[in-house]
């Protein structure tokens, strides 16, 4: 599914945001533990608290990991807030949906919060329609930012790099804020009882490589289907050490949610434009652009060829796995294989 927000043609990534926005803060969470034990300002997890604890909601359902052993990485629903804990941290590994949907299945009239990528709430209400499950009222979900997922083979590569025959990762953490503060490094702790500091870049240079498939063409980072969205504040002058983080309100729900528990919170009203600008956001909209083009070319029916757009023109022949090709430097190339493309069709056409 290229366009999963059905976008209409004419209409940019940021003028179809900005139709869903009543409020946009900096915020973090007055609660030190709940700070300092998550990735940026510890909000998602201090409300996720207060909603458990208040018995608004029956559970929460939130991505747990420590280390890949091989089994399925899913989303587990909890009942006490105190299991949270384990839980906070950003995580940048594909985690299935599985217990959710089988969850509001067999308990239709049950509350839950669900915290989430876009993707996942996406397929999460695409299943919703599809069962004609007329729920949405009982799920609150609180929606990550998301700038694409690492798969599988990065923490098999970790391991290739670090284990040893008596040396084993024990626990993996994306980012971890313990040394040098937010945005955080990863951290590897072995059996041994040593720690190791992963330095940020790399992680950040290993996404070109272990990046999933759909992350590709998606565009939607700020997780437009959520009831609030989260994710770290890099606003020029507002990012902080401890962490801070930037929440997008979405809706009616969320906001009467966050307004109910807004003296948990240190927060500051926020321009989206700004928000949008440091989460360069229009890099997200220039795939909307290309997905666009993608779909055109579907519906046309060239198979040959795929428009990026007015600049850049990729010959489906001549992509191997995982190359990406500039276009200044094979512009050309593409130019001329695609009017001997043309040339040929019409002269098959005639």
């Amino acid at each position: 599914d290229l366009n999963p927000l059905n976008i209409s043609k004419n209409e940019t990534y940021l003028d179809y945001e900005k139709q869903k926005i009543r409020a946009c803060y900096t915020t973090y969470s007055k609660n030190e533990l709940f700070r300092k034990n998550s990735t940026s300002g510890g909000v998602v997890t201090n409300l996720i608290y207060e909603l458990l604890k208040s018995k608004e909601y029956d559970g929460a359902f939130v991505l747990k990991f420590k280390d890949f052993d091989g089994e399925p990485v899913r989303l587990d629903l909890i009942n006490n807030p105190e299991d949270l804990i384990s839980s906070a941290g950003s995580k940048y590994l594909p985690a299935s949906i599985f217990h959710i949907l089988r969850k509001i299945k067999e308990d239709p009239i049950k509350k839950y919060i669900i915290v989430g990528t876009p993707c996942q709430f996406h397929s999460i209400n695409k299943f919703l329609n599809h069962k004609r499950l007329d729920i949405r009222k009982n799920l609150l979900f609180l929606g990550l930012f998301c700038d694409g997922t690492l798969n599988f083979n990065f923490i098999y590569y970790i391991k290739q790099l670090y284990e040893t025959e008596n040396k084993k990762i024990q626990k993996f953490q994306y980012r971890s804020k313990e040394k040098y503060g937010w945005p955080g490094h990863s951290k590897i702790e072995f059996n041994t009882g040593r720690k190791f500091i992963l330095k940020r870049d790399f992680r950040i240079f290993c996404k070109r490589y272990f990046v999933l498939n759909r992350c590709l063409y998606c565009y939607d980072k700020l997780n437009n289907l959520s009831d609030i969205s989260f994710g770290d504040c890099y606003v020029a002058g507002k990012a902080n050490k401890d962490g801070n983080s930037n929440i997008i309100i979405r809706t009616r729900k969320g906001e009467q949610t966050l307004n109910k528990y807004s003296h948990l919170f240190y927060s500051e009203t926020e321009d989206f434009k700004k928000i949008a600008k440091s989460q360069n956001i229009h890099l997200k909209a220039k795939k909307l652009e290309y997905n666009k083009s993608l779909y055109e070319i579907k519906r046309i029916g060239m198979k040959d060829f795929l428009f990026i757009n007015s600049k850049m023109i990729l010959a489906r022949f001549y992509l191997k796995r995982g190359q990406k090709y500039s276009s200044f430097l094979l512009f050309h190339f593409y130019i001329l294989k695609l009017y001997k493309y043309l040339i040929s069709h019409l002269r098959t056409r005639n």
